[in-house]
């Protein structure tokens, strides 16, 4: 890192660049249905459901966008 960073800056740059490291891409619905080994109609169908109990999802617009830990964990709480 550059010399000419406060420490308070330092800190900032490693914590950003440990994130992007971790950062989990987002999964269009075919990229999911591939993973978790389902068709493509069950992800759109538990996508649809809203409120509590539904899988999580990012939507952006008309598109859907989801993390395989977080409905990996949504899976585990619906059994």
């Amino acid at each position: 890192m550059p010399d000419f960073l406060l420490p308070q800056e330092k800190e900032i740059l490693r914590v950003l660049k440990e994130q992007a490291a971790e950062s989990e891409p987002l999964l269009k619905p075919e990229e999911l249905a591939q993973a978790l080994k389902v068709s493509l109609t069950w992800i759109y169908a538990r996508s649809r459901v809203r409120g509590e109990g539904a899988m999580p999802c990012i939507r952006c617009g008309k598109y859907l966008r989801f993390r395989l830990s977080d409905v990996l964990a949504w899976l585990k709480e619906q059994n």
